[in-house]
């Protein structure tokens, strides 16, 4: 899918930087090296294209195990009716994620790991790459009690939450693994607080034409919660509460929220997908029928 022309130039700055690999990898496939950032940066997205070789080959590290430099905290301007992003977000530290000992609620970031802490209520961040069709795989650890949610190009939301011995029979829509207020996971697959779940999502971004129209809503082809697939094929008419916004991109960031609980990330990658393959979902399950 070209990157189309009516983007803003901050998004086609974000493209740009997302297919930054891709693009190496795809001039060069016997030596996968880094050619200098600033380079990149003065391509013109318009001559960017998704291209069949990258198709599941190119695996993104969202998070470089040693600081937040790639990832933003965004706070609403009303002047400017944007996000401003603020760099490397306060709270969130880097280091082994573990139980707080004196309070289970809590998260220490102990010294040495690679691994995004937020010990307790911290800012939601975003990532500096922006996303469209992709697979994303993290690990995330909840504390005791805790709260947070993965935002599929800001807006769609896969909720993480402390969900464990939960019986299947009373799991919800705001429970682990469920499409937030759309959905609940089919079966509870979380692990105890402070051990890591790993997820797996299969995403399909919106499509849009030339103008900027809608023409095809964003689906969550799969999520697998711990080796167990706990959503298939889900569409989405519109965004889930509590993102980036109620509009809709073709590319957006992972965005990671912190201002509900305790909470560690690592292991985050994304792998982008030019054409989701074809696969038997069956019938569709839209947001607008729940």
């Amino acid at each position: 899918m070209p990157a189309q022309n009516w983007l803003s130039p901050q998004a086609r700055y974000d493209v740009t930087h997302y297919l930054r690999e891709a693009i190496v990898k795809d001039l060069n496939p016997s030596q996968y090296a880094p050619i200098h950032q600033e380079y990149l940066k003065k391509l013109p997205v318009e001559q960017v294209e998704y291209r069949p070789s990258w198709n599941g080959t190119i695996v993104l590290q969202l998070f470089n195990g040693k600081d937040l430099t790639d990832w933003t905290h965004r706070v609403w301007n009303p002047d400017q009716q944007a996000y401003d992003k603020i760099p490397s977000p306060p709270a969130w530290q880097v280091g082994t994620a573990a139980l707080d000992p004196e309070n289970p609620g809590l998260l220490i970031a102990q010294p040495g790991g690679q691994e995004m802490v937020n010990p307790t209520k911290g800012p939601n961040i975003a990532s500096s790459m922006v996303h469209g069709d992709s697979i994303i795989s993290l690990e995330v650890m909840c504390a005791e009690g805790s709260n947070s949610g993965i935002f599929l190009q800001g807006r769609y939301e896969i909720q993480v939450f402390d969900s464990y011995g939960i019986p299947d029979a009373k799991i919800e829509a705001t429970q682990m693994g469920a499409i937030y207020g759309r959905l609940g996971p089919s079966v509870n697959a979380s692990k105890p607080p402070g051990q890591w779940n790993k997820f797996e999502i299969n995403y399909s971004a919106p499509r849009f034409d030339a103008d900027g129209n809608k023409t095809q809503n964003a689906k969550i082809l799969e999520v697998v919660l711990n080796g167990v697939t706990v959503q298939e094929y889900y569409e989405l008419e519109q965004p889930t509460a509590g993102g980036l916004g109620e509009d809709e991109v073709p590319y957006g960031p992972l965005y990671l929220q912190g201002d509900h609980g305790a909470v560690a990330y690592r292991n985050i990658t994304l792998t982008p997908v030019a054409k989701q393959a074809a696969r038997n979902f069956g019938s569709a399950r839209s947001s607008a029928k729940t």
